[in-house]
């Protein structure tokens, strides 16, 4: 079954950058690691985005080692800023530092 070719291209773009779009798009919220894969691959839920990391396994090509990556990244580059909240990870686009 053909796929819209803008989800293609989407697709096909830095997962960072995917990433830091949909997360300026909610500014004022914070998303956990399932919700954010979730959102960007287009599962209807956190359980069913979780079902596919677990199933893909965690090789070096596998959607949760490229995601872990590209979220390690965006941290260090402090485009996002994460923390701990009663024991899941979530992120948020970084505050710009006025000056």
């Amino acid at each position: 079954m053909p796929i819209p070719a803008d989800k293609l291209r989407d697709a096909q773009r830095p997962l960072s950058e995917r990433i830091v779009e949909f997360l300026s798009a909610h500014p004022e919220s914070a998303f956990s690691f399932y919700e954010i894969v979730a959102s960007i691959e287009g599962y209807d839920d956190v359980d069913d985005a979780a079902l596919a990391l677990v199933a893909q396994g965690a090789g070096p090509g596998a959607m949760r080692t490229l995601y872990i990556g590209a979220l390690k990244q965006l941290l260090a580059s402090e485009a996002i800023a994460g923390a701990k909240v009663k024991g899941d990870v979530y992120y948020a686009l970084a505050r710009r530092k006025q000056g």
